[in-house]
């Protein structure tokens, strides 16, 4: 265990483009559970002149994402709604935390660019704006309408940019140029730890969990419950912190918004025992930070609280990699 500059899985993709499509149909949405494998496979994508347009797809199904794209080579389904006007394709709206801050907004790259709204897919859960997603639009550059359409949705002109982040792989500079435009500047703080124990039927829970909370706060850590602060706390927090400490989970998918000089110290759950989920990798290898993991030490849900705080004290007195 040891301070070490992120590797992502895979290369970078090639620098983005952005293709236009002048009425471009949006595909009904549907997703289907399959069981095995990949558990799902999902449809909504764009069409032009009846023919799939790549860059539209979603690359999933890799390092543990389960669903899959299904979307055909054509598509003459008979639009239901229409949009007048120009606007830009974001891809899928992502309920869940890491995935809105990795996937959604990473697509919304394209900034300056005059749209009348921007318009994605539903994934798959419902996809209805929170107030913490609708912020982060806003702070990325774009204060237009959202839409989220789950029916065959005909438009007059649509932008469609190549999706710069691929779940478990890799991203390019269009990803970082993202987050910057929607971080905060703070003053030097205290370093953060991000906390799950107070997530709801958290299965991923392990038992030991809240006191190492506590030994983390007996370090000198700021320990935080990213569900129950307003997105703006949130970033503020990551931003003024040198180090960026947490369970393994979403919440330190955080650490897309801090500065590159900011390390983070990330403890492995029952599900990502012995490293970094792909997505974490990917996140901290962009932004060029040093990264250190402790394994989850324990058996089965139980964590060996002793031998993870040595761990973690044992690296925090590491000033270099």
């Amino acid at each position: 265990m040891q301070w070490d500059y992120a590797v992502p899985p895979d290369s970078p993709p090639p620098p983005a483009a952005v293709r236009t499509v002048r009425g471009a149909l949006l595909s009904g949405w549907s997703s289907v559970h399959i069981g095995t494998g990949p558990t799902r496979r999902s449809r909504g994508a764009v069409y032009d002149g009846g023919r799939l347009v790549p860059e539209s797809l979603r690359a999933g199904g890799y390092d543990g994402d389960h669903v899959v794209a299904d979307d055909p080579a054509y598509c003459a389904d008979p639009a239901v709604d229409r949009l007048a006007g120009r606007w830009l394709y974001g891809g899928h709206w992502m309920s869940r935390f890491g995935h809105f801050v990795t996937e959604t907004l990473t697509s919304l790259w394209p900034v300056g660019r005059e749209v009348d709204g921007l318009v994605f897919h539903r994934f798959v859960l419902p996809g209805t704006p929170l107030d913490y997603q609708t912020e982060l639009v806003r702070r990325s550059g774009w204060d237009v309408p959202l839409r989220v359409v789950t029916r065959p949705t005909e438009v007059e002109e649509l932008v469609v940019p190549d999706r710069p982040y691929h779940p478990g792989r890799r991203t390019s500079a269009e990803a970082v140029d993202v987050w910057d435009r929607a971080a905060v500047a703070a003053r030097p703080g205290p370093p953060v730890f991000l906390s799950r124990t107070r997530l709801p039927n958290d299965r991923r829970r392990s038992d030991g969990d809240e006191l190492v909370d506590a030994l983390m706060e007996r370090l000198g850590f700021r320990v935080l419950h990213p569900q129950e602060l307003p997105i703006a706390a949130q970033l503020s927090a990551v931003a003024s912190a040198p180090v960026i400490a947490g369970v393994s989970g979403p919440a330190l998918h955080l650490s897309a918004f801090a500065p590159q000089a900011t390390r983070v110290l990330e403890i492995g759950d029952i599900r990502t025992r012995t490293r970094p989920p792909g997505d974490q990798r990917v996140i901290d290898a962009a932004r060029g930070r040093l990264t250190a993991f402790v394994p989850h030490l324990g058996r089965s849900n139980v964590r060996d609280v002793g031998a993870t705080m040595a761990a973690v004290t044992t690296l925090l007195a590491r000033q270099h990699p």
